[in-house]
């Protein structure tokens, strides 16, 4: 559904506001991670590149983003929704888990190098 535009919903517009980039950051809307210019990642081991826009090719990203690296991806240029479910959530954060790429992660898939 969120994929599709928000077709189905009452209001299929209100579901744009999740995607508009946040005064404080271009790189986040409402909830949803926005690989785009201007991102400001969170924090150095959360695994979102503030590059990661130009380094994917300009292609358009929406992620969520969840305990221990687990991420929904949403790529409508590919026709694509991506999930990555992860085990070792609490020693992820605890700082102790493997180190994270999102941009490493996407370029693996099929047609996205």
């Amino acid at each position: 559904m969120v994929q599709d535009g928000g077709r189905g919903l009452v209001d299929p517009t209100a579901l744009a506001a999740c995607f508009a980039p946040s005064p404080a950051n271009p790189g986040y809307g409402l909830t949803w991670w926005l690989l785009c210019p201007g991102l400001v990642p969170p924090g150095p081991r959360a695994g979102i590149d503030a590059d990661a826009f130009a380094r994917l090719g300009g292609l358009k990203v929406r992620m969520a983003a969840g305990a221990g690296n687990q991420r929904l991806y949403l790529i409508p240029d590919r026709e694509l929704v991506v999930v990555r479910q992860a085990d070792g959530i609490l020693q992820a954060l605890r700082g102790r888990g493997p180190a994270w790429s999102d941009v490493d992660f996407l370029t693996r898939l099929p047609g996205m190098a």
